[in-house]
């Protein structure tokens, strides 16, 4: 058993860094896919049809997340993977641009 636990660690050895480094290499590649889904308009139609195709949209890409970690780590990054995805710079934008929506929404309904 000792013999098959250092074949192991000599294997995976060289991915450890990488695997440690996940969340933050994932986070910075959400993060620059994030700024291309959010999108507030001036005309109202518009900025409703935005705000529900980017729910679809931010769930495609934590689910292309999830892939990206599984082929890349085989899920050992998994943790970090969660923590990438509740950072609150992303979250925080989506939440900003649906409450952008919400106040164009409320002026549209006060005129």
């Amino acid at each position: 058993m000792e013999k098959v636990h250092a074949l192991a660690r000599s294997v995976y050895l060289p991915w450890m860094a990488y695997v440690e480094q996940y969340a933050v290499m994932e986070k910075k590649h959400l993060l620059r896919r994030h700024k291309s889904l959010v999108q507030v308009h001036e005309e109202l139609s518009d900025t409703v049809q935005s705000l529900g195709q980017s729910v679809v949209r931010v769930v495609a890409a934590a689910a292309e997340a999830h892939a990206r970690c599984e082929q890349l780590t085989f899920n050992t990054a998994f943790c970090g993977l969660l923590t990438a995805l509740k950072v609150k710079a992303v979250t925080g934008n989506t939440l900003s641009f649906f409450w952008g929506g919400v106040l164009l929404l409320t002026r549209h309904a006060l005129m």
